[in-house]
């Protein structure tokens, strides 16, 4: 994976990780609420692994945000 993939994503998770605090959801909860595994969602909140966009609207669902919102963070 490129430097700048890495980067994109270790932001994303950072933003994951405050929406889920502002949720009060904590990773076993989101795993229950979207269905995906509490691995996975480790994974992801620790920056090690990159996501599909089926796991991004799950995460979504879970969380009960439209999956736009998962992307709306700071990409510079």
């Amino acid at each position: 994976m490129e430097e700048k993939d890495l980067i994109w994503l270790g932001k994303f998770a950072v933003h994951l990780v405050s929406l889920m605090e502002e949720k009060g959801v904590g990773q076993r909860r989101l795993a229950t609420l979207s269905g995906v595994s509490l691995g996975k969602i480790n994974k992801i909140v620790h920056n090690k692994a990159n996501l599909t966009l089926t796991t991004l609207r799950k995460l979504a669902e879970g969380l009960d945000l439209p999956p736009s919102k998962l992307m709306d963070f700071p990409q510079e």
